[in-house]
Parts: structure tokens; C-alpha cells; sequence
């Protein structure tokens, strides 16, 4: 944060954000998930989000070597699903972006994204 206002700020809402610094964040797995609604079949994808003060629509495409905020008319075309989720205040303010899985119902984890006093969890299940 280094004493940024990071959300509504240096990470407008309304406009696309690329989920992290320079490269967009990146999800490479193994075997076909569910995040958060959109069946994510094994492979390499990146992330990026639109963020609202209530919630963050999260876009999941085949594009992993675009840079930074480059969502290009060509990496949209390689979306395989956005899925919506909300977003609530944390305790503590994070200062700097942190991606972490964490336990969830049954056999599921989220992946937490936690920055500022805002923090995203996104549902994770094996497909």
C-alpha cells in the first residue's frame, strides 16, 4: 500500500484490474476445478478482476502472456467465464496483495485475496 488508497484509488472500481503488479496473477493447476462457478479445465490461465466497494467480478482467460492491464479485445476472447463474488472488510489492514487458500465447506478451499481492509474469497472444488 505504501500509504495508498488502494481500492477505489490506485485500483479504480468499475475498471479492469490485472489481480496483481506488472503481470497479471496467474493459476496453474493440475486437474479441472470449479472457481467459483466456472469449470476451469487443467492448464495455465490468468486472472483478472473488475472491483466494486461490494464485490469483485473475477474473469478467468486462456491469455497468460499479456502484461500488466493490456486486457486487449484478444485476451477477452480467451476468457472461459467470470464468476462474481463478494467481497468483505478485513480486521487488519494487508499491506501488500495476498493470495492464500484456505479451508472452506466439505471438500472445498477458497482462495483468498486480501489487500487493504479487502478481502475476496473465492470458492475452489476439484471437478
Amino acid at each position: 500500500m505504501r500509504g495508498r488508497v488502494v481500492f477505489g484509488e490506485l485500483v479504480p472500481f468499475g475498471q479492469v484490474w490485472r489481480l496483481g503488479a506488472n503481470e497479471p496473477t496467474r493459476l496453474h493447476t493440475s486437474r479441472a476445478i470449479d472457481l467459483g462457478g466456472v469449470a476451469v479445465p487443467a492448464g495455465r490461465y490468468s486472472l483478472y478482476a473488475i472491483p466494486w466497494p461490494d464485490r469483485w467480478e473475477l474473469f478467468v482467460t486462456r491469455s497468460t502472456f499479456h502484461w500488466g492491464n493490456q486486457i486487449t479485445p484478444a485476451v477477452r476472447a480467451r476468457e472461459i467465464g467470470v464468476t462474481t463474488v463478494p467481497v468483505e472488510q478485513a480486521r487488519e489492514s494487508v499491506e501488500t496483495l495476498t493470495i492464500t487458500p484456505e479451508p472452506a465447506a466439505g471438500d472445498t478451499v477458497a482462495l483468498v485475496f486480501a489487500w487493504e481492509r479487502t478481502v475476496a474469497r473465492v470458492p475452489v472444488a476439484l471437478r
